[in-house]
């Protein structure tokens, strides 16, 4: 793919947590209750499960699935 400034990387062997969020509007108010539920689950969810965040890749798939 030309002209495109890709790059390969190796995603560590680990436990990842994945989310699917849908926004229909895609506004700054969808953005800020983002932000307020992932706070939320790094720091109430994510602990009471046992996981703990870790410095490692983080991976978004921005966009829409094809067929919606």
């Amino acid at each position: 793919m030309e002209g495109l400034a890709l790059e390969n990387i190796v995603v560590p062997k680990s436990t990842y947590l994945i989310l699917e969020v849908k926004s229909e509007k895609n506004t700054i108010h969808d953005y800020q209750k983002l932000l307020k539920q992932r706070v939320q689950i790094i720091t109430e969810w994510m602990p009471e499960m046992g996981f703990e965040l870790k410095y490692a890749t983080e991976i978004v798939v921005q966009g829409k699935k094809s067929g919606m």
